[in-house]
């Protein structure tokens, strides 16, 4: 090989590694843009009739495959819509389609939907399968309860499903309250709820916190109904409150006894 052939090559070997420098200089130095994708727009789901086909016989091993990636993805990212359309529910739909009887999709599911991801509608759907599948389950009732009452404020299913936790080991403490209100925000009469805190309030056997409210909400209760009747000069009014106390007129106007906080139903969460 002749000098000059040499002295080519090592031009050409020179002017590569000073590129190479160069590329490495300016990559190294310069900012580059982030690219964040977002899980709702980079899951893989599937056509809930194709998963079907696809899972030739062995769906209950294919539902347990897609329950573990789902909990290791799990995203925070609150999803808005009200169009079913998140990438975990789906996620969801295809578990509960593969295994109908898989208890826990459901469960957590519907939690993780309503809780974490505020997909409402998702998670309703994911109760509503639930129930259809596991009706005497205590513990998806009362999840599903809570989300008709907290935070879909439909009282009137939120109050037939609690109504099925009475008696049971894991009804809430303030059970009985809560079915109260319930019934209140349904009919929105303080002559409806009345009796129903009363009775409340005598199968109530501990002297608890619990019967001390219901004791509060019966004598509030009373007293607006009352005071009512009486400023408005109708007939056939009770003039004794709840603690067997006479109103008292001041201004011309009558006024309890004791102090009280008008009676409410719910205060429901606002998702408009």
């Amino acid at each position: 090989m002749t000098i000059q052939s040499r002295l080519k090559i090592f031009g050409q070997l020179f002017l590569a590694f000073l590129l190479l420098a160069t590329a490495y200089y300016f990559s190294s130095s310069s900012t580059k843009p982030i690219i964040n994708i977002t899980k709702q727009d980079s899951a893989l789901n599937f056509n809930d009739n194709l998963i079907n086909i696809v899972s030739v016989g062995q769906s209950r091993l294919l539902a347990d495959l897609l329950w573990i990636t789902t909990l290791l993805e799990s995203d925070l990212d609150h999803y808005k819509g009200k169009d079913l359309n998140s990438w975990i529910f789906l996620r969801f739909r295809n578990i509960i389609t593969l295994d109908p009887n898989f208890n826990r999709a459901y469960r957590f599911g519907g939690q993780y939907l309503s809780i974490i991801k505020d997909d409402l509608y998702g998670a309703k759907y994911i109760f509503e399968k639930g129930l259809a599948i596991f009706p005497n389950d205590h513990e998806l009732i009362k999840y599903a309860a809570f989300l008709y009452a907290f935070e879909l404020r439909d009282n009137e299913r939120a109050l037939e499903l609690y109504s099925k936790l009475k008696g049971s080991d894991t009804a809430p403490r303030f059970l009985s309250s809560l079915i109260a209100k319930l019934k209140f925000g349904i009919h929105n009469d303080l002559e409806v709820i009345l009796p129903v805190l009363q009775e409340l309030y005598e199968l109530e056997k501990d002297n608890g916190p619990l019967r001390y409210k219901l004791k509060k909400d019966i004598y509030a209760v009373k007293a607006q109904i009352d005071i009512e009747c009486l400023n408005l000069k109708k007939s056939n009014c009770s003039k004794l409150d709840a603690n067997g106390d006479p109103y008292l007129v001041k201004d011309g106007s009558y006024k309890s006894a004791s102090p009280f906080k008008p009676y409410i139903g719910l205060k429901l969460r606002n998702n408009q």
